[in-house]
């Protein structure tokens, strides 16, 4: 018991000193711990023994992990591109599959071998992709949205897989039963969240214990029921999420369950570097290179060339193909999967391993900085537009109107802008990346279109109509400059209204000729200001400006805004 506690204590620290060390190189974390894996495991300093037990702990870091990755699913934020996401998804699966296949079974691996590796470099990240993306506010995005909805396809294919994988021998009649119970297992799931589930846990929903006890109760109560009928409990905890979903307080679930999932997970990974090897005399670099090189630049040239046939733009195509250069945690867990049943030897988890290793490292680069990448590559892309069989339109501008006011993103502040424009009777056109917004105000009768003011082809479609006043609500300074530039090389006489995130932001802006520069953190301080100096001095002015608030804020409660 004693060689355990110790052998669990130094998993942790190690990883959560790498980890440190992960995040402060802008790393993903997952990286530190596979990394600590490999320092105290067989190909380090061979520091923990107990395998079976830590390797079972690391089970439940699966089951854990996947019950979040379900737990915030939301198939309704598809509700706009929901064919659009399922072609994408169906297509990068399947023509990714195909390909890494062929490439695979050049190099001579065997046929069982290369259907394990194929699947685990066609499918992507949904941690990271989702973690990145939300910090750079790009999930509403028309790319944010198309790369969530290729993760839904991918997830699901990874649970056909590991349904279908799960047995020691396969055959084509254990992989249909497999295949055909992981169908069944995910519909009912389904049903189950949606029409069950509230009714038992509305009755508990107020008491913050046996919320947390009821979804723990659930994801292990599905996890049970994967292994008894032959499937991973990775299913099953995944599943659990899937069925949860649904409920109002899911996202409070996934607050009070995070803890303890990065605590398994934690351990789930760390497990996978220990499992790393490297045999005396085996080649592996010579693989782990070919299919890294394939995920980082295959995959997003497959995603490019698939949207671009559909008829998005470059922007949207090249943004989305960027964001899943990378292998997925179901790789590794179906890596992990193969080795425990027997189907794949450890050298081959150790090849996926390091793929996931480089892989991780430099998509997390490749996403961070993808407007510099596209602006970078961006004659190169442009003719990959001509391989359009249709054309998309995600705007709403009937006829040829003279418009007073271009709005550059429809946020709070944006719907303040066209509430005033209207109130002065000014013709107001909006911009914008969220195309679920561009749908909105097009139900409106308000004339929008979908695009981002980085993009040049957008911004001179803006000069063209020689509006009185350019206001951008968006706060990324690099969009925001060339905005202005582009502008104010053209119409000098245009007002302009920019966004910035810093004083120092702001002072470049006005320097390079911006009329007024807004710093969204400082208009609560203005509007409190204001506030105490104009109606304090007659206390009902007060009561008048709260009624009136009550109404505005109805009023986008209605609409259906935050």
């Amino acid at each position: 018991m004693n060689s355990l506690v110790s052998e669990i204590g130094l998993i942790l620290i190690l990883a959560t000193f790498l980890a440190f060390i992960a995040r402060r190189l802008k790393q993903p974390m997952i990286l530190g711990y596979i990394i600590a894996g490999m320092i105290i495991g067989p190909l380090g300093l061979k520091l923990v023994i107990d395998m079976d037990t830590i390797t079972t702990l690391s089970e439940l870091g699966i089951a854990f992990l996947l019950f979040i990755v379900g737990l915030e699913i939301d198939v309704r934020k598809l509700r706009n591109l929901g064919l659009i996401a399922l072609v994408a998804g169906i297509g990068q699966v399947v023509f990714t599959f195909i390909i890494t296949y062929f490439v695979v079974n050049l190099l001579g691996f065997s046929q069982i071998h290369t259907l394990y590796i194929a699947i685990a470099l066609t499918l992507s990240s949904t941690i990271i992709i989702v973690k990145l993306l939300s910090d750079k506010n790009e999930m509403n995005a028309l790319h944010g949205r198309i790369a969530l909805g290729i993760l839904l396809v991918q997830d699901f294919v990874a649970v056909i897989a590991l349904a279908a994988l799960a047995k020691s021998s396969i055959t084509w009649t254990t992989v249909g039963v497999n295949v055909a119970l992981g169908i069944a297992f995910f519909a009912i799931a389904i049903i189950i969240g949606m029409f069950i589930l509230k009714y038992v846990f509305n009755p508990i929903a107020s008491s913050p214990e046996l919320l947390f006890l009821g979804a723990v109760s659930t994801c292990f109560l599905f996890a049970m029921i994967s292994e008894k009928i032959g499937l991973s409990i990775a299913i099953g905890g995944f599943l659990a999420g899937i069925c949860l979903a649904p409920l109002p307080y899911n996202l409070e679930i996934v607050s009070r369950i995070k803890s303890l999932r990065d605590f398994f997970a934690t351990i789930f990974f760390v497990t996978l570097g220990m499992q790393i090897v490297i045999p005396y005399g085996v080649n592996i670099w010579f693989p782990v290179f070919l299919f890294s090189i394939f995920v980082i630049i295959g995959n997003p040239l497959i995603v490019l060339i698939l949207m671009s046939v559909m008829g998005f733009k470059a922007r949207p195509s090249f943004l989305t193909g960027i964001s899943i250069a990378q292998i997925s945690e179901f790789s590794l867990i179906l890596m992990a999967l193969g080795v425990s049943t027997g189907m794949i030897p450890q050298v081959i988890m150790s090849i996926i391993a390091l793929v996931a290793v480089i892989t991780f490292t430099v998509s997390s680069y490749m996403i961070t900085y993808d407007e510099q990448l596209y602006r970078l590559f961006q004659k190169i892309i442009k003719p990959f537009e001509k391989l359009a069989i249709r054309k998309l339109h995600f705007e709403h501008m009937p006829g040829e109107i003279k418009y007073h006011i271009i709005l550059c993103g429809c946020n709070r502040v944006g719907r303040g802008v066209i509430e005033s424009a209207q109130k002065l009777k000014k013709n107001v056109l909006v911009i914008d990346f969220n195309p679920e917004v561009v749908h909105k105000l097009a139900k409106e009768k308000l004339h929008a279109l979908y695009g981002d003011v980085g993009d040049v082809e957008i911004v001179e479609r803006i000069i063209k109509h020689k509006p009185e006043l350019i206001i951008s609500t968006v706060p990324d300074a690099a969009d925001n400059y060339l905005l202005l530039q582009q502008v104010k090389k053209k119409h000098k006489k245009v007002k302009m209204i920019l966004t910035a995130n810093n004083i120092h932001e702001a002072l470049d802006l006005y320097e390079e000729g911006a009329d007024y520069v807004l710093l969204p953190h400082q208009l609560g301080r203005d509007h409190i200001a204001l506030i105490l100096r104009e109606k304090t001095k007659n206390i009902t002015k007060l009561d008048q400006e709260r009624a009136r608030h009550i109404e505005r804020i109805k009023k986008r409660k209605i609409e259906g805004m935050n």
